[in-house]
């Protein structure tokens, strides 16, 4: 879905209120209105994402400097970190060795 791209730089993605003082560099949006702060090009993105009904994370953010590839908690459940269960080979015995 095609969104104008007017003001979404200047527009809050968390209260909508439009406010060219909320720029406060070409890197930080501080929102006038509600106070909150985020990257600006983040911030931009975010509404863009809502104003073309796009969903975002459970975790609400664009995941930004994380990974957004998670397994499900209950595949997680109990397994060590970095294993899944049902999906990594198991593991060698104690002086066996690999083909």
């Amino acid at each position: 879905m095609p969104v104008n791209p007017a003001y979404t730089s200047q527009t809050c993605h968390r209260c909508k209120v439009v406010d060219a003082h909320s720029r406060k560099s070409r890197a930080e949006f501080a929102c006038t209105a509600c106070e909150h702060t985020d990257h600006a090009d983040v911030n931009a993105a975010k509404g863009i994402l809502h104003a073309a009904g796009h969903a975002m994370t459970v975790c609400g953010d664009l995941a930004v400097g994380r990974s957004v590839k998670q397994e499900p908690a209950s595949a997680r459940a109990g397994a060590p970190t970095g294993v899944v269960a049902g999906r990594n080979p198991p593991a060698l015995a104690v002086g066996e060795e690999v083909n």
